[in-house]
């Protein structure tokens, strides 16, 4: 399912300026068993999961990446583009989709993944969860938040 979303004004750095902000959810869509529902990363994603019309972050609502449909090799392609912010950000995410031995194995497997992608520029502004001074920042806390 792809959406077309509207741009919008947010702030980029230290500047706001006009980007076109998507917001890619990946799981895998048959098989919402194989999500590790009892691993931090994932507390509240069975609400997310549930009620996913329901939640649009800066009013735009959640693509999903079906990464059932994937290739392993799309797959790890999507999961390399959306470490970039965690460089940029100072925050982790190899542990929270992977291991230091085996980087990524969960992304939008065991762990879904909402990445905050910058489609005029083809990049990824943030990725959640992921882990910040010793602190998860789950996808829920991301869409939840006020």
């Amino acid at each position: 399912m792809s959406l077309d979303l509207q741009p919008g004004v947010f702030n980029v750095g230290d500047v706001d300026e006009m980007v076109v902000v998507k917001y890619l959810l990946y799981y895998d869509v048959s098989n919402p068993a194989a999500i590790s529902k009892d691993t931090p990363p994932n507390t509240g994603i069975d609400a997310v999961l549930a009620r996913l019309q329901d939640f649009r972050p800066k009013g735009q609502p959640l693509e999903i990446m079906d990464i059932g449909k994937m290739t392993e090799e799309q797959r790890m392609t999507a999961y390399i583009r959306a470490l970039t912010p965690s460089v940029y950000q100072k925050y982790r995410v190899r542990k929270v989709f992977g291991s230091q031995r085996h980087a990524g194995f969960a992304f939008g497997r065991g762990v879904p993944a909402l990445v905050v992608w910058d489609d005029a520029e083809g990049f990824a502004l943030d990725v959640y969860p992921h882990e910040k001074l010793g602190r998860i920042i789950t996808i829920y806390e991301f869409l939840t938040k006020p």
